[in-house]
C-alpha cells in the first residue's frame, strides 16, 4: 500500500492526481457555453418578426423616422426607435398609454409580444378612438394629479374639468367618479 502511494505523489505529474478530469471538465465547459449561445440566437430569432414591408396607401401617412403622428395623419407608419415602448408611443400619439393595446392589435405580425421591440421595426399606428378610463378619488387627488397620471400632463386639467362638469376644481370631493378623456 505505501508503494502505490509513494509512486502515486513522487512519480506521477502532481495535476494528475489532484485533477484528473480537469481536460474533460475544460471540453464541457466549452461545450455548455457554445450551446448556451446557440440557444440564444435561436430564441432571439424566433422572436423577431421577419422584416415585412409595410406599404402605404392614400389614407396612409410616411413620416420620418422617429417623427410621431398627430391624431389627424392617421394610420401612420412609425419605425420604433431606441428607447419606445408600445405605451410611451401611445402616450405621445393618442395622449394616453392605454391605446398601447390597439397599436398591438394592428400589428400582430411585427409585434407578438408587447414586451419586445426591436429598434428599426416598421409599425402601423392605427386611428382610434381615445380610451377613456374612470377614476374614483381618493383624499389627496387633484384635477392636476389625475390629469398627469392619465393623460401625461397636468396641464390638461380644464378639459378633464369640463369634461365632468367641474366648477370649482378647489372643491373635488373623495368617492367622486371622473371620466378621463386625454387628447
Amino acid at each position: 500500500m505505501n508503494d502505490k502511494w509513494y509512486i502515486a505523489v513522487n512519480l506521477l505529474p502532481r495535476k494528475e492526481i489532484l485533477n484528473p478530469i480537469g481536460k474533460n471538465r475544460w471540453l464541457g465547459g466549452i461545450i455548455i457555453g457554445v450551446g448556451v449561445l446557440l440557444l440564444v440566437s435561436y430564441f432571439r430569432s424566433i422572436n423577431r418578426p421577419a422584416g415585412e414591408s409595410v406599404s402605404s396607401t392614400a389614407t396612409e401617412s410616411v413620416l420620418g423616422e422617429g417623427e410621431l403622428p398627430g391624431l389627424d395623419q392617421l394610420p401612420a407608419d412609425y419605425v420604433i426607435q431606441e428607447g419606445d415602448s408600445l405605451w410611451t408611443i401611445s402616450e405621445r400619439v393618442y395622449g394616453t398609454g392605454y391605446n398601447w393595446v390597439d397599436i398591438q392589435a394592428a400589428n400582430k405580425q411585427m409585434i407578438p409580444n408587447a414586451n419586445l421591440l426591436y429598434v428599426g421595426t416598421k409599425i402601423v399606428l392605427p386611428k382610434v378612438d381615445p380610451k377613456t378610463v374612470e377614476h374614483v378619488t381618493v383624499a389627496g387627488d387633484t384635477l392636476w394629479g389625475v390629469a398627469q397620471r392619465y393623460c401625461g400632463s397636468g396641464f390638461d386639467w380644464p378639459a378633464l374639468a369640463d369634461a365632468n362638469g367641474i366648477t370649482d376644481p378647489q372643491k373635488l370631493e373623495i368617492g367622486t367618479v371622473l371620466t378621463v378623456v386625454c387628447k
